[in-house]
């Protein structure tokens, strides 16, 4: 719950702290290994592709997650959501997921759908480009903070 002074006009945070997992040994810093998962982790209708395939989550995997909470914001619905009934099985809902390209977004959506396309090409390991993603959105939304959207509590 959020109390009133935590609120600050026109900011949105995207946190999922029952998520959070490192993603380098803490002691060499090197990227842990993509040893699988058991379980899916987080919503079906937003985790990534590879979370689908039970593999260990990454910052890619965020970023996808990511591209799929600000396309839903945009367009009202996720494209695969309006085609599945909440009890189909994750296979269904992976299967559609896949199809969908982010070329399909056109005009001013095309940005999204070419972050969608970003993400899910990124590789376990890769460092996304946050910077440049950033910039691409600050072109539709001039007012963003020059800051990184970091800062301490």
């Amino acid at each position: 719950m959020l109390a009133p002074e935590d609120v600050e006009q026109g900011c949105v945070r995207f946190i999922d702290l029952g998520l959070c997992r490192p993603y380098r040994n803490l002691d060499t810093s090197a990227h842990l290994p993509d040893k699988g998962t058991l379980h899916t982790a987080g919503t079906r209708l937003f985790i990534s592709l590879n979370g689908h395939l039970h593999r260990s989550p990454s910052r890619r995997d965020d970023m996808e997650a990511l591209s799929y909470t600000l396309l839903a914001l945009v367009v009202d619905r996720l494209p695969w959501e309006s085609r599945i009934q909440r009890h189909l099985f994750s296979r269904r809902l992976f299967d559609l997921k896949k199809q969908w390209s982010g070329a399909y977004l056109v005009g001013e959506l095309s940005l999204f759908g070419e972050y969608v396309d970003y993400t899910r090409n990124l590789t376990y390991t890769e460092e996304p480009d946050y910077a440049r993603w950033r910039d691409r959105f600050r072109t539709l939304v001039p007012d963003l903070p020059d800051d990184p959207l970091v800062r301490s509590l």
